[in-house]
């Protein structure tokens, strides 16, 4: 399940994410693709929004200059807390399509987000020595 976040507009999140696989849609086509199944219209705005609010960043994929890779800003990794809570208030509450995720945020909350912070850590200085080095 991936957790609806940030704000409904006419019912709709802003934009889904999962705190446990803060990369997993890092390019729009990826989200397109996904069970989300968000359209291209929507996705833009929504993006776009994250942006202004700093949630995410953007950069123009090396490899086909027309996409865009959105990856999570230190504001938008310190949101994987509070997503956390609300996948499991969800969990209580509404049918949820990841029960792994779930119960994996039962039993060890804080390991959870403790990896979730260190891949995100190493993949921010992974990309900061890329650029560096280009």
């Amino acid at each position: 399940m991936s957790t609806e976040c940030f704000r409904r507009d006419a019912g709709r999140p802003l934009v889904s994410l999962d705190p446990a696989r803060h990369d997993a849609a890092r390019i729009p086509d990826e989200f397109l693709h996904s069970d989300e199944k968000i359209a291209t219209n929507i996705l833009a705005d929504r993006l776009r929004r994250l942006e202004s609010y700093g949630i995410v960043g953007s950069e123009r994929d090396p490899s086909d200059g027309r996409k865009m890779i959105y990856t999570l800003t230190a504001k938008g990794i310190d949101l994987a807390p509070v997503l956390t809570e609300m996948v499991l208030w969800a969990a209580r509450h509404e049918e949820t399509g990841n029960q792994a995720l779930v119960r994996q945020m039962r039993t060890d909350k804080e390991h959870l987000l403790a990896s979730v912070r260190q891949r995100w850590e190493e993949k921010r200085w992974a990309e900061q020595h890329r650029t560096l080095n280009s």
